[in-house]
């Protein structure tokens, strides 16, 4: 059998029948828009297949799969994606390193004191709540506010962690859309169960359940960066991704993001991209560690409380 040499600059080699297994839905406007399933075609995400397509699932990066269509002939190789908009990936961090200047130059704080400050001031408001002994059950829009600040460090992470970061933009807009109808998480998830549709694709509590999800991941990455003196990115995300979203991923999905994990900027490089220095960077994400705990405890508890399992 041949080898498929240079992928990802020589650093994998891939059997070329195994890449055909190794597919996921980036350009999904490219890939998916055929004509006949055009629905959603404001979702950055996903597309919501017509419900008589029903042969090949495809896990997105935070957990969730839709029904797709001839994945061998209408997906796009993951691999592929990855090495095809390098140049395109290289222009977008100078123009997010342009961006950070304007930052320090506003005097607003950089993007990642700014997402601490965000969620220190949702979990101040859950610990005073538990100090009385009440649940706090938080607004959905100042939540949506929040998350939506860091849709910004999946960007930072480069083309390996794009499809999250489309994924997760596209569920927290749908969450602060959401917000002109139901004014607290609770609201939102009373309604889902009322109508059985909590763990329906599309479904708002679903969604949520998402957003947590990339909260989380981006929250152990950041721990396990700190973890030890030169803790490599590639390492700290490898880590994160096994411990939040892997054990929820199909064996091709797992393959590919692992895979996608050397195109990772170096440290130094994700320092420069949030326009942080080391001591700067460890005390914004200590802040950030901390302050979304009690935020994807408290989404944790209110499932619990309804008798939803978190383990999907």
């Amino acid at each position: 059998m041949k080898r498929q040499t240079n992928v990802l600059n020589g650093s994998v080699g891939i059997d070329r029948a195994q890449t055909r297994n190794v597919y996921m839905a980036y350009d999904l406007e490219k890939v998916f828009f055929k004509e006949g399933a055009k629905e959603n075609q404001h979702h950055p995400s996903f597309v919501r297949i017509r419900p008589d397509l029903k042969s090949t699932k495809i896990a997105g990066f935070l957990g969730d799969a839709e029904a797709l269509e001839d994945s061998d002939t209408n997906s796009m190789a993951l691999l592929s994606y990855f090495t095809s908009n390098r140049n395109r990936e290289n222009v977008r961090i100078r123009k997010m390193n342009n961006d950070d200047d304007d930052y320090k130059d506003a005097g607003t704080g950089t993007p990642l004191s700014t997402i601490a400050q965000a969620f220190e001031e949702i979990s101040d408001l859950i610990k005073k709540g538990n100090d009385r002994g009440i649940m706090v059950d938080l607004y959905l829009k100042p939540f949506c506010e929040a998350c939506s600040l860091v849709s910004v460090l999946f960007g930072c992470l480069g083309i390996a962690f794009k499809f999250a970061e489309m994924e997760y933009t596209a569920k927290v807009r749908d969450l602060l859309d959401a917000s002109k109808h139901f004014g607290t998480l609770s609201s939102v998830v009373d309604f889902d169960l009322e109508n059985n549709t909590v763990k329906s694709p599309g479904s708002h509590t679903r969604n949520l359940r998402r957003v947590r999800q990339g909260l989380d991941l981006i929250r152990e990455l950041f721990q396990n960066f700190l973890s030890a003196e030169n803790q490599s990115l590639k390492k700290a995300a490898t880590t994160a991704y096994q411990q939040v979203c892997a054990p929820y991923h199909t064996w091709a999905v797992r393959t590919a993001v692992f895979a996608g994990m050397c195109t990772l900027p170096t440290r130094e490089q994700l320092l420069v991209n949030l326009n942080e220095t080391d001591k700067s960077a460890e005390k914004e994400m200590r802040r950030y560690i901390k302050a979304s705990l009690a935020v994807i405890e408290n989404i944790d508890t209110l499932y619990v409380s309804r008798g939803i399992k978190l383990d999907w």
